[in-house]
């Protein structure tokens, strides 16, 4: 039961995020949404284990740091 909420509480925040525009010097957007994929799943691996230790994470903010990480940089 606890995953369910977690899981749901991490949807609704992501939900949240509101679309933003990236870019990256040399990789295609068939790369960009490969990548958002593996920072998504990143990113609740991190909110689930940061739940755990009673510890807050915006799963938002892990994946903008996982992209920026790529070289992705978001268009303002």
């Amino acid at each position: 039961m606890k995953h369910v909420v977690l899981l749901l509480t991490i949807t609704f925040i992501l939900v949240g995020c509101g679309p933003t525009t990236y870019r990256h010097p040399y990789k295609s957007w068939k790369a960009f949404d490969n990548d958002r994929e593996s920072c998504q799943r990143q990113a609740y691996r991190i909110a689930e284990r940061k739940a755990q230790e009673g510890k807050s994470c915006t799963v938002c903010n892990e994946i903008k740091r996982c992209l920026e990480e790529k070289g992705w940089e978001e268009v303002k």
